[in-house]
């Protein structure tokens, strides 16, 4: 269920809550400002979204799917 969202400059975040768990999907018009990741003691895999190329970075907690369509950065954050 969408819990809440927000529109901020080129930035739209939608925040879908079952329970407890929230996933936060992330999609950004200037793919050109990337997205930073804290990778310490994470395993990131590489994986494919409708044809491109996406990266799952998972560290336990928090786990973040991220990929573009050369239109559109998005990302997906959450107990994936």
């Amino acid at each position: 269920k969408v819990d809440k969202y927000s529109i901020d400059d080129n930035v739209i975040y939608i925040y879908y809550k079952n329970g407890a768990d929230t996933v936060i999907f992330m999609q950004s018009r200037n793919i050109e400002s990337g997205v930073n990741i804290d990778n310490e003691n994470s395993k990131i895999k590489t994986v494919s979204v409708n044809g491109k190329e996406a990266y799952i970075v998972e560290n336990g907690e928090r786990n973040i799917l991220v990929w573009d369509d050369e239109r559109y950065l998005y990302s997906l954050l959450g107990g994936l």
